[in-house]
């Protein structure tokens, strides 16, 4: 597998197998999207922190060692938490809090 992405082996596979079968970059970024999203919707706080996907998300244009960029306006302590826990879950991720 990709040494770094944030997909599991089974949705790397997955991806992988979508790309060998000529699957459109439109088609790819939306099933590495739907991954993403339920990964992260799972915590219990991530809508409180109220991410706004940037980058090659929010342009719908994932791959599969995409960097994850995302902008959270929610409270600094729940921000904190909600990366915090992530990071623990094994998603890497770089955040600066003020």
């Amino acid at each position: 597998m990709a040494a770094k992405t944030f997909l599991t082996q089974s949705q790397y596979e997955s991806v992988q197998l979508s790309l060998k079968n000529g699957s459109s970059a439109a088609d790819v970024s939306k099933e590495i999207e739907g991954y993403l999203s339920d990964r992260l919707s799972a915590h219990p706080l991530w809508r409180k922190a109220r991410p706004v996907a940037i980058g090659s998300w929010a342009r719908h244009e994932l791959s599969l060692k995409s960097d994850i960029d995302i902008i959270f306006l929610g409270d600094e302590k729940t921000v904190v938490q909600v990366t915090t826990d992530l990071t623990s879950e094994g998603l890497r991720l770089r955040s600066r809090v003020p």
